[in-house]
């Protein structure tokens, strides 16, 4: 589990998966395998949350789970401190019925987890792990109201949450040696990037850390570039991508981050008003029938760029089609407010740079 962790702050999922495996003909019957792919599982759809490839593996582990920590709090079981595994399975059914729309259930599965974590926490106190799932689930019960917007416009549920505990759990976590501090890490740095200024400059300076640790894992690269990109820091993400590619982790690109990566570059050359530069990033984005090779996320972004990039050089038609893809993405799957608003908005207005 320490090296199939490991593969996962790497980057290497598809190898995580096969330890996942490896665990499982090991020990069957252990409710460290089902944790450990269900975190597997929980990695990927934070990634790219439409995938349904998941759906049933995450919903029987959890089942699975559940009932072995169940047998294990209602007898002398061998299970080791059996509560903190039901609040792992609660937590993901929790994250999962979030980012499936099924909102009640997703507050009902979340209030659970944090009983089971906190009776876990009570039990051994030195169980940093628990903690790491209580920051997570405590910071969202306490911005609840912001984050159900992201996702729909009815708050369905409101669980109660604990702002003293969210954070510094995951701190405690992050300057612990176990072997979840860098998830933590980058679960922290996650949830700070929407915050004021300081907060922002502390998630960068943490994900710095993670790309110093973990240079062949694009996903905190992309992340960083991302941040800085939203911030309005067009050079500098147009430097941090050029000082990327020339590393050898950066040489040796996915199709799915070389396309993510144009998509922020051709961002920036747009927010510089350098429209031909963006045009020229924008062409060499490429996908597939199937569309495999760029999240739903990015593929928003990507169609959102286009439709701007079309009205500049007045091509309003193929603008409009450009604008009126990302509403119907939008149906399909979530779409950040900002690129709904903005589509929306220039399905009406042409859009002009600023």
């Amino acid at each position: 589990m320490l090296t199939g962790n490991n593969l996962r702050l790497m980057g290497n999922m598809a190898a995580a998966s096969e330890i996942k495996d490896q665990i499982r003909q090991l020990a069957p019957r252990d409710p460290a395998s089902y944790a450990f792919n269900l975190n597997t599982i929980i990695t990927e759809l934070s990634w790219e949350d439409s995938q349904l490839r998941f759906d049933e593996q995450l919903l029987s582990d959890a089942k699975q789970l559940i009932a072995l920590c169940d047998a294990g709090i209602s007898s002398a079981s061998s299970v080791n401190n059996a509560n903190y595994y039901c609040g792992q399975a609660y937590f993901s059914l929790s994250f999962y019925n979030g980012i499936r729309g099924n909102y009640i259930s997703a507050g009902r599965n979340g209030t659970t987890a944090i009983d089971y974590l906190e009776a876990a926490l009570k039990q051994d106190p030195k169980l940093i792990r628990a903690k790491m799932y209580l920051g997570i689930a405590y910071y969202y019960a306490d911005n609840l109201p912001n984050f159900i917007k992201l996702f729909s416009r009815v708050i369905w549920f409101i669980p109660s949450g604990n702002s003293t505990k969210s954070l510094p759990y995951l701190r405690d976590v992050m300057a612990s040696d176990d072997a979840f501090s860098d998830v933590a890490r980058y679960i922290y740095a996650t949830l700070l990037i929407n915050g004021n200024d300081n907060e922002v400059k502390d998630a960068l300076s943490e994900i710095n850390i993670l790309i110093k640790r973990y240079p062949e894992n694009a996903r905190f690269q992309l992340r960083y570039v991302s941040v800085i990109l939203g911030n309005g820091q067009f050079t500098e993400t147009l430097e941090r991508i050029n000082t990327y590619r020339a590393t050898e982790p950066g040489k040796n690109l996915s199709i799915i981050d070389t396309n993510l990566l144009n998509i922020w570059a051709a961002r920036a050359h747009l927010g510089l008003g350098q429209i031909e530069q963006a045009i020229q990033v924008q062409q060499q984005i490429k996908f597939d029938p199937a569309n495999t090779t760029v999240p739903t996320w990015g593929l928003a972004w990507y169609e959102l760029t286009g439709g701007q990039l079309e009205d500049l050089i007045g091509n309003r038609k193929s603008a409009i089609e450009s604008y009126e893809r990302v509403l119907t993405l939008n149906t399909k799957t979530f779409v950040s407010p900002v690129i709904v608003t903005m589509a929306r908005a220039a399905i009406n207005t042409p859009y002009t740079l600023p």
